[in-house]
């Protein structure tokens, strides 16, 4: 027995060791980087950094400055992706007029947080952002940079199908544009957006600083969330082997008290249980793949509607709609069905959004329900 827990203490000390190591080395990078940000108060360590000349010339750079040491510490420290990402956003909106965090999933770009955007005279509001999206498949600077892995910064539309952004961006076009590719282990997984409206600014170098920061922070993340569990498990078992040697010395604690002083362990031995009959788990994950399947669905007629609204006005004005559209319905139907999504559900929204709920619109399309 003695044995057993001589291990144990052997391998609890080896680990948290370790966990002290890496923590170290952690704060030793952190610490270097927030060095050389104080350095650039110095006019003569500017050179090393590449900073745009203008951010040098106000009276708020040692202001911006102070916003960028800030937010470099707290995406470092942050400890779930929601937090990090929301971070970045907070950070970015201090060097530019407004910013959006867009992500790239199921081939679409879609945006995840915005600030800077008033909801005011055509423009649309931060809490708007997380409805827009736009297709991978577009010909847009969201899509050529993350293609590249390069940033690109000058004025916006850059690419053939950028005024769908401004557009549905709204209010006054920008002066100026920055699209930062955001990678994860080197993979671009999103595209950072900020502009410079007339009445605004746009620093580059920090918002390149906190992109990277943040790339870096959310590389590590997963290992300092195992560390930090670690950490609090190790907590926890001195709390109850505290708790063992009090009750052996005869100081018995009522449960009461016992949960008051230490939740863990209330929640350690008195787990809620949720007991689900495999009828109701059928019908939940039923439910789930119908929504799904239903959304994509939607989204792949929304996508239609929104990249081919040239064709779809002509085609309504001539009665030609199916033949104006004829290769990208059909290959819309068959990625649909490929999914195992409803062909009613497609044929119902082709009809409500593509021919604008008058079926006669699409004469050719051979319907199967309607």
């Amino acid at each position: 027995m003695n044995k057993k827990k001589d291990v144990k203490e052997f391998i609890d000390s080896l680990l948290n060791e370790k966990a002290r190591e890496f923590l170290n080395k952690v704060d030793n990078f952190q610490n270097q980087m927030i060095r050389e940000l104080d350095e650039v108060r110095n006019l003569e360590t500017v050179f090393q950094y590449d900073y745009d000349e203008s951010m040098f010339k106000t009276e708020e750079s040692g202001e911006q400055l102070d916003y960028l040491n800030e937010y470099v510490k707290k995406i470092a420290y942050a400890s779930s992706q929601v937090n990090l990402l929301n971070l970045i956003v907070d950070g970015l909106q201090n060097y530019c007029s407004r910013t959006i965090f867009f992500l790239l999933k199921d081939d679409r770009f879609i945006g995840w947080k915005g600030a800077g955007f008033s909801g005011k005279n055509g423009e649309i509001s931060n809490d708007d952002v997380k409805n827009l999206f736009f297709s991978f498949s577009a010909d847009t600077t969201l899509t050529s940079v993350i293609k590249s892995n390069k940033p690109y910064f000058g004025v916006p539309l850059n690419a053939n199908d950028d005024n769908l952004i401004y557009r549905r961006l709204g209010g006054d076009m920008p002066i100026d544009v920055l699209f930062l590719p955001f990678a994860v282990r080197g993979k671009p997984q999103a595209v950072i957006y900020c502009d410079r409206l007339i009445t605004g600014n746009i620093y580059r170098k920090p918002i390149e600083i906190i992109a990277i920061v943040g790339e870096l922070s959310l590389e590590v993340l997963p290992i300092k969330q195992k560390i930090i569990a670690r950490v609090k498990t190790t907590e926890l078992t001195e709390k109850l082997e505290k708790t063992d040697d009090l009750n052996l010395n005869g100081k018995q604690m009522k449960n009461e008290k016992t949960a008051a002083e230490f939740p863990e362990i209330k929640k350690k031995y008195q787990p809620e249980v949720k007991i689900e009959t495999i009828e109701d788990s059928e019908k939940t994950s039923d439910s789930v793949r119908e929504k799904d399947s239903e959304r994509f669905v939607r989204v792949t007629i929304s996508d239609i509607n929104l990249y081919r609204r040239k064709e779809i006005e002509e085609g309504i004005k001539n009665g030609r709609l199916f033949y104006e559209l004829e290769d990208v319905i059909m290959q819309a139907k068959e990625n649909c069905m490929r999914k195992g999504c409803s062909l009613q559900y497609f044929e119902e929204q082709l009809i409500k959004i593509i021919a604008r709920g008058n079926k006669e619109l699409l004469k050719g399309y051979p319907f199967e329900f309607f």
